[in-house]
Protein backbone atom coordinates (compact mmCIF):
# COMPACT_ATOMS: atom_id res chain seq x y z
CA UNK A 1 0.00 0.00 0.00
CA UNK A 2 2.74 2.18 0.65
CA UNK A 3 4.60 1.52 -2.31
CA UNK A 4 1.22 2.21 -4.56
CA UNK A 5 0.99 5.29 -2.18
CA UNK A 6 4.12 6.78 -3.39
CA UNK A 7 3.98 5.51 -7.42
CA UNK A 8 0.35 7.28 -7.78
CA UNK A 9 1.56 10.17 -5.78
CA UNK A 10 -0.80 10.31 -2.75
CA UNK A 11 -3.62 8.35 -4.14
CA UNK A 12 -5.08 5.67 -1.57
CA UNK A 13 -5.33 2.36 -3.37
CA UNK A 14 -8.98 2.12 -2.36
CA UNK A 15 -9.78 5.82 -2.90
CA UNK A 16 -12.50 5.88 -5.73
CA UNK A 17 -14.39 9.26 -5.63
CA UNK A 18 -17.53 9.21 -6.69
CA UNK A 19 -20.61 11.96 -7.49
CA UNK A 20 -21.84 10.56 -3.25
CA UNK A 21 -17.97 10.74 -2.47
CA UNK A 22 -15.10 8.53 -0.98
CA UNK A 23 -15.98 5.20 0.47
CA UNK A 24 -12.43 4.05 1.21
CA UNK A 25 -13.06 1.41 3.93
CA UNK A 26 -16.28 0.34 2.36
CA UNK A 27 -14.25 -0.46 -0.51
CA UNK A 28 -11.77 -2.14 1.40
CA UNK A 29 -14.00 -4.74 2.84
CA UNK A 30 -16.01 -5.28 -0.39
CA UNK A 31 -14.82 -8.40 -2.32
CA UNK A 32 -15.34 -6.45 -5.68
CA UNK A 33 -13.53 -3.36 -5.09
CA UNK A 34 -9.58 -4.18 -6.48
CA UNK A 35 -6.91 -1.16 -5.78
CA UNK A 36 -6.96 1.73 -7.87
CA UNK A 37 -4.97 0.99 -11.01
CA UNK A 38 -2.10 3.48 -11.73
CA UNK A 39 -2.70 2.76 -15.48
CA UNK A 40 -0.07 3.52 -18.20
CA UNK A 41 2.82 3.07 -18.12
CA UNK A 42 2.70 1.42 -14.80
CA UNK A 43 1.54 -2.05 -15.92
CA UNK A 44 3.87 -3.95 -14.13
CA UNK A 45 3.21 -2.53 -10.96
CA UNK A 46 -0.42 -2.57 -11.48
CA UNK A 47 0.02 -6.32 -11.30
CA UNK A 48 2.37 -6.34 -8.38
CA UNK A 49 0.04 -4.38 -6.27
CA UNK A 50 -3.81 -6.45 -6.91
CA UNK A 51 -1.41 -9.37 -6.76
CA UNK A 52 -0.10 -8.24 -3.20
CA UNK A 53 -3.71 -6.62 -2.24
CA UNK A 54 -5.59 -9.53 -3.07
CA UNK A 55 -8.89 -9.93 -0.83
CA UNK A 56 -8.41 -13.50 -0.17
CA UNK A 57 -4.60 -13.47 1.75
CA UNK A 58 -4.10 -17.04 0.80
CA UNK A 59 -3.62 -15.21 -3.00
CA UNK A 60 -1.08 -13.13 -2.43
CA UNK A 61 2.19 -13.59 -2.79
CA UNK A 62 5.58 -14.48 -0.97
CA UNK A 63 8.12 -11.77 -0.33
CA UNK A 64 10.31 -13.84 -2.35
CA UNK A 65 7.93 -13.86 -5.19
CA UNK A 66 7.69 -10.11 -5.10
CA UNK A 67 11.32 -9.65 -5.13
CA UNK A 68 11.38 -11.82 -7.97
CA UNK A 69 8.50 -10.15 -9.61
CA UNK A 70 9.41 -8.17 -13.30
CA UNK A 71 8.46 -4.87 -11.59
CA UNK A 72 11.61 -5.51 -9.68
CA UNK A 73 13.89 -6.43 -12.65
CA UNK A 74 16.80 -4.69 -13.86
CA UNK A 75 17.53 -3.33 -17.03
CA UNK A 76 19.82 -5.97 -17.90
CA UNK A 77 17.50 -8.80 -16.48
CA UNK A 78 14.82 -7.40 -18.79
CA UNK A 79 17.12 -7.22 -21.28
CA UNK A 80 18.04 -11.13 -21.22
CA UNK A 81 14.41 -12.40 -20.60
CA UNK A 82 13.71 -10.66 -23.91
CA UNK A 83 16.74 -12.23 -25.62
CA UNK A 84 16.63 -15.48 -24.13
CA UNK A 85 12.64 -15.53 -24.99
CA UNK A 86 13.47 -15.25 -28.40
CA UNK A 87 16.05 -18.15 -28.42
CA UNK A 88 13.71 -20.43 -26.67
CA UNK A 89 10.52 -19.56 -29.65
CA UNK A 90 13.23 -19.84 -32.37
CA UNK A 91 10.90 -19.76 -35.57
CA UNK A 92 12.88 -22.91 -37.29
CA UNK A 93 12.27 -25.09 -34.15
CA UNK A 94 9.57 -27.86 -34.58
CA UNK A 95 5.68 -27.02 -34.64
CA UNK A 96 4.53 -27.22 -31.16
CA UNK A 97 6.36 -24.07 -30.19
CA UNK A 98 4.66 -22.01 -32.89
CA UNK A 99 1.70 -23.21 -32.00
CA UNK A 100 2.81 -21.90 -28.25
CA UNK A 101 3.94 -19.04 -30.02
CA UNK A 102 0.51 -18.30 -31.39
CA UNK A 103 -1.25 -18.50 -28.03
CA UNK A 104 1.18 -15.65 -27.01
CA UNK A 105 -0.19 -13.54 -29.49
CA UNK A 106 -3.18 -14.02 -28.84
CA UNK A 107 -3.01 -13.44 -25.14
CA UNK A 108 -1.21 -10.47 -25.44
CA UNK A 109 -4.03 -8.88 -27.76
CA UNK A 110 -6.55 -9.89 -25.22
CA UNK A 111 -4.52 -8.56 -22.60
CA UNK A 112 -4.12 -5.35 -24.26
CA UNK A 113 -7.91 -4.47 -24.58
CA UNK A 114 -8.00 -5.85 -20.60
CA UNK A 115 -5.64 -2.92 -19.99
CA UNK A 116 -7.55 -0.33 -21.68
CA UNK A 117 -4.17 0.33 -23.84
CA UNK A 118 -5.24 2.68 -26.58
CA UNK A 119 -2.65 2.10 -28.71
CA UNK A 120 -2.81 -0.23 -32.05
CA UNK A 121 -2.20 -4.14 -31.38
CA UNK A 122 0.48 -3.84 -34.38
CA UNK A 123 3.47 -3.07 -32.96
CA UNK A 124 4.47 -1.94 -36.31
CA UNK A 125 2.34 1.03 -36.51
CA UNK A 126 3.03 1.80 -32.63
CA UNK A 127 6.81 2.67 -34.24
CA UNK A 128 5.51 5.40 -36.06
CA UNK A 129 6.14 6.23 -39.90
CA UNK A 130 9.67 7.20 -39.44
CA UNK A 131 10.93 4.53 -37.36
CA UNK A 132 8.75 1.52 -38.91
CA UNK A 133 10.81 0.93 -42.32
CA UNK A 134 13.78 1.29 -40.69
CA UNK A 135 13.19 -1.66 -38.30
CA UNK A 136 10.65 -3.79 -40.31
CA UNK A 137 13.40 -5.37 -42.10
CA UNK A 138 16.46 -6.88 -41.03
CA UNK A 139 19.01 -7.15 -44.28
CA UNK A 140 21.78 -9.83 -44.32
CA UNK A 141 23.64 -12.56 -45.53
CA UNK A 142 21.32 -14.59 -46.47
CA UNK A 143 19.20 -12.64 -47.38
CA UNK A 144 15.99 -10.06 -46.33
CA UNK A 145 13.77 -11.01 -42.88
CA UNK A 146 10.10 -9.13 -42.98
CA UNK A 147 8.96 -8.71 -38.97
CA UNK A 148 5.06 -9.00 -38.89
CA UNK A 149 3.65 -6.30 -36.39
CA UNK A 150 0.79 -8.60 -35.93
CA UNK A 151 2.71 -10.80 -33.66
CA UNK A 152 4.09 -10.24 -30.62
CA UNK A 153 6.48 -13.02 -30.64
CA UNK A 154 8.23 -10.85 -33.72
CA UNK A 155 8.42 -8.20 -31.87
CA UNK A 156 10.54 -10.03 -29.31
CA UNK A 157 12.20 -11.31 -32.18
CA UNK A 158 12.97 -8.48 -33.95
CA UNK A 159 14.43 -6.78 -30.33
CA UNK A 160 17.11 -9.93 -30.24
CA UNK A 161 18.28 -9.08 -33.31
CA UNK A 162 18.90 -5.97 -33.85
CA UNK A 163 20.31 -6.19 -29.82
CA UNK A 164 22.16 -9.38 -30.79
CA UNK A 165 23.22 -8.23 -34.71
CA UNK A 166 23.26 -4.43 -33.51
CA UNK A 167 25.82 -4.09 -36.92
CA UNK A 168 23.00 -4.88 -38.95
CA UNK A 169 20.83 -1.80 -37.62
CA UNK A 170 21.26 1.29 -40.01
CA UNK A 171 23.90 3.85 -39.11
CA UNK A 172 20.76 6.53 -38.81
CA UNK A 173 19.41 4.55 -35.81
CA UNK A 174 22.71 3.19 -34.21
CA UNK A 175 25.01 5.90 -33.87
CA UNK A 176 22.70 8.55 -33.88
CA UNK A 177 21.56 10.30 -30.16
CA UNK A 178 18.07 10.61 -31.61
CA UNK A 179 17.05 6.98 -31.88
CA UNK A 180 19.84 4.29 -30.06
CA UNK A 181 23.37 6.05 -30.76
CA UNK A 182 25.37 7.48 -27.50
CA UNK A 183 27.86 9.68 -28.83
CA UNK A 184 27.71 8.49 -32.36
CA UNK A 185 27.86 4.81 -30.82
CA UNK A 186 25.46 2.02 -30.49
CA UNK A 187 24.00 2.14 -26.83
CA UNK A 188 22.21 -1.40 -25.27
CA UNK A 189 20.09 0.79 -22.27
CA UNK A 190 19.62 3.13 -24.74
CA UNK A 191 17.81 0.45 -27.70
CA UNK A 192 16.22 -1.40 -24.98
CA UNK A 193 14.52 1.48 -22.99
CA UNK A 194 13.17 2.61 -26.44
CA UNK A 195 11.26 -0.58 -26.50
CA UNK A 196 10.37 -0.89 -23.15
CA UNK A 197 9.31 2.79 -23.01
CA UNK A 198 7.03 2.17 -26.71
CA UNK A 199 6.01 -0.99 -25.07
CA UNK A 200 5.61 -0.58 -21.52
CA UNK A 201 3.20 -3.80 -20.72
CA UNK A 202 5.56 -5.81 -22.80
CA UNK A 203 7.28 -7.55 -19.99
CA UNK A 204 4.14 -8.04 -17.97
CA UNK A 205 2.59 -9.75 -20.84
CA UNK A 206 4.48 -12.00 -21.37
CA UNK A 207 5.54 -12.70 -17.86
CA UNK A 208 1.99 -13.94 -17.09
CA UNK A 209 1.46 -15.20 -20.52
CA UNK A 210 4.72 -17.99 -20.45
CA UNK A 211 3.81 -18.37 -16.50
CA UNK A 212 0.87 -20.50 -17.30
CA UNK A 213 2.58 -22.28 -19.58
CA UNK A 214 6.05 -23.19 -17.51
CA UNK A 215 5.75 -26.91 -17.58
CA UNK A 216 5.61 -27.06 -21.07
CA UNK A 217 9.13 -28.80 -22.13
CA UNK A 218 10.22 -25.54 -24.61
CA UNK A 219 8.99 -22.77 -21.94
CA UNK A 220 10.18 -24.44 -18.88
CA UNK A 221 13.98 -24.06 -20.04
CA UNK A 222 13.23 -20.54 -18.43
CA UNK A 223 11.57 -21.18 -14.94
CA UNK A 224 14.73 -21.61 -13.32
CA UNK A 225 16.26 -18.33 -14.62
CA UNK A 226 12.78 -16.56 -14.17
CA UNK A 227 10.33 -18.48 -12.50
CA UNK A 228 12.43 -19.77 -9.64
CA UNK A 229 10.94 -18.55 -6.68
CA UNK A 230 7.04 -17.58 -8.57
CA UNK A 231 4.74 -20.56 -7.83
CA UNK A 232 1.36 -19.25 -9.67
CA UNK A 233 1.36 -16.07 -11.96
CA UNK A 234 -2.04 -14.02 -11.42
CA UNK A 235 -3.11 -13.05 -15.02
CA UNK A 236 -2.59 -8.98 -15.92
CA UNK A 237 -6.14 -8.22 -16.13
Amino acid sequence: MMSHFTLSLGAHPFEYISKFGKFIMTNILQDSVLPLKLGHPHYEADHLFQWMMSKNASKRPKIIEVLDHPFFWSLRRKTKFLVDLARCFDPKKEGDLRAISKEVDKFYKKSLVALAVEEPSNWLQRMGSKLEPLLAKRKFSKGTKNYDGDSVMMLVELIRDKFMHYRDVVDELSTSDEYFGEDGVFSDDKFINFFLTAFPELIIILFCSLGEKRKDKYVNKLRNKYYAQIIAVPLPF
